[in-house]
C-alpha cells in the first residue's frame, strides 16, 4: 500500500508537475479495536470478568495460554449447585479465582493494599473495582510516576485511568489512603513473566473514532 502511494505520488508530481505530500497513515476502526484489545482476553458474558482478568493474565504476562471458556468449565465443576444455575447466577469470587491459579501451580496471595502500596508492585495484579454499583475483575499493569492507572481490562479492553478515577472505583472511600481488594498470582517453576505486559509505551485514553 505505501509503495502504491509513492507511485501515485511521482505520477501526480510528473503529470501535474506539483509535489504532493503524502498524508501520514491513520488509524482506522480495525487498527482502533487491535489496540483496545491486545492483550486481553475479552470476556464474553456479563459475569465472566473474573474468569477473563485470570486468563489475561496467565496469558500474557506469563504466558501461558489458557480460555476464559476453560477457567469456567473448570470452576463450573467444582461448584455444588445445581447445573441449571449456571455460572450467571454469580460470577467467580476471589476465592475461586485462587483455586483456579493453584490448580494450575502457581501461588497466590490476597491482599488489601493502598493506592500508595499499587504504585509500588513490580507484577500485574487482579484488582476488585466496583462500576456503577457492580462488582468488576480488572487487571492492573501499572501506575506510573504521573498517577496513570494502566488496565488490561476484560469489559473495557487497554484503558488508561487518572487516580481519583480509579480510587473511586477500587476503595470504598475516595480517599488515597483507603483500601481495596487485589489478588497477587506468583510465578510457578521460576517462569519469569513477561514484564513488556506492564511497559507497553503509554498510549492516550483510546476514545472510538468518528466514522
Amino acid at each position: 500500500m505505501k509503495s502504491l502511494s509513492i507511485k501515485a505520488a511521482k505520477w501526480a508530481r510528473c503529470i501535474l508537475g506539483v509535489s504532493v505530500v503524502l498524508a501520514p497513515p491513520c488509524y482506522g476502526v480495525e487498527s482502533w479495536l487491535s489496540l483496545r484489545d491486545s492483550g486481553v482476553v475479552r470476556q464474553q458474558a456479563d459475569y465472566s470478568c473474573g474468569a477473563a482478568a485470570l486468563a489475561t493474565l496467565l496469558t500474557y504476562f506469563y504466558l501461558d495460554p489458557i480460555s476464559e471458556k476453560t477457567l469456567l468449565m473448570q470452576t463450573m465443576d467444582s461448584r455444588t449447585f445445581e447445573p441449571a444455575q449456571g455460572l450467571a447466577a454469580k460470577g467467580l469470587s476471589f476465592a475461586e479465582m485462587a483455586m483456579l491459579a493453584r490448580s494450575r501451580e502457581y501461588p497466590v496471595l490476597g491482599l488489601e493494599l493502598g493506592y500508595s502500596d499499587l504504585k509500588k508492585l513490580k507484577v500485574p495484579v487482579i484488582v476488585a473495582l466496583e462500576v456503577h454499583g457492580r462488582a468488576h475483575f480488572s487487571v492492573l499493569r501499572k501506575i506510573d510516576d504521573r498517577d496513570r492507572v494502566f488496565l488490561a481490562d476484560p469489559s473495557w479492553g487497554n484503558r488508561q485511568w487518572g487516580r481519583d478515577e480509579f480510587v473511586k472505583s477500587f476503595t470504598t472511600e475516595d480517599d488515597i489512603s483507603s483500601r481495596g481488594r487485589i489478588l497477587l498470582v506468583g510465578s510457578k517453576h521460576d517462569r519469569v513473566g513477561d514484564d513488556a505486559f506492564r511497559h507497553r509505551p503509554p498510549r492516550r485514553v483510546l476514545i472510538a473514532p468518528r466514522r
